[in-house]
């Protein structure tokens, strides 16, 4: 769907700019890891090609390839994605007024919940972690 008449006076649907978020910032991380898995298998002259979540290399390469979509894993999820995440929109959003209906009221942006414990280095080891 896409539309050509965009201009001061259209507005933003709140609830559908909502319920996007969160699948398109799961898909910007699957992107982000297959890009650093596809820059690892480069440096390691490892042909890569991909549809979506679906990684190819000749068979000789698979092993290789698996220890590198691991290890593009781990450095990935190390990062603290969220905290980030949560900066850029404070910078950016945090003193902003929303526009619901005829109500404006001030982005209000919740701290994140409590980190849990999950040790990433059990991916490299997990056989069906990407299959």
């Amino acid at each position: 769907n896409c539309r050509t008449d965009v201009g001061p006076k259209s507005k933003v649907n709140v609830q559908r700019q909502k319920s996007a978020f969160p699948p398109n910032f799961v898909h910007s991380l699957d992107a982000t890891h297959m890009l650093i898995t596809a820059t690892m298998c480069s440096k390691k002259n490892i042909l890569f090609a991909s549809v979506h979540d679906s990684y190819w290399t000749h068979a000789g390469s698979v092993e290789d390839m698996n220890i590198l979509i691991r290890d593009a894993f781990v450095e990935l999820h190390r990062q603290p994605i969220l905290d980030q995440l949560l900066q850029f929109w404070k910078a950016h959003y945090g003193g902003l007024n929303m526009i619901q209906g005829a109500r404006a009221k001030k982005v209000k942006l919740l701290p994140l919940p409590k980190r849990g414990i999950i040790d990433l280095e059990k991916v490299k080891n997990s056989p069906y972690f990407f299959d």
